[in-house]
């Protein structure tokens, strides 16, 4: 990629994103019961809004919400390589 990048006078940005999986919306219905870590709401319930690490699910709706989140700030997905936006 960064021989492409050289060849073409383009510039490149790079970036993280902290705690990844929990920016993106659960697809799914999913609850929890608190545990006795939750003190006088232990037994409670709680439903998820957001991918927690650990469900099947988690890289692929990351991803999928990372690739709408490129789309509205106006980047495209290079056709060889999806985790690249140009």
């Amino acid at each position: 990629m960064f021989t492409i990048v050289a060849l073409n006078d383009l510039e490149v940005l790079s970036g993280d994103v902290c705690n990844a999986f929990i920016q993106a919306p659960v697809a799914e219905k999913i609850f929890t019961i608190f545990g006795p870590g939750f003190g006088p709401r232990k037994g409670n319930r709680s439903i998820i809004v957001r991918v927690l690490y650990g469900l099947k699910s988690a890289g692929a709706l990351f991803q999928k919400h990372l690739a709408q989140t490129m789309r509205d700030h106006g980047f495209d997905m290079c056709l060889a390589d999806n985790n690249t936006w140009i």
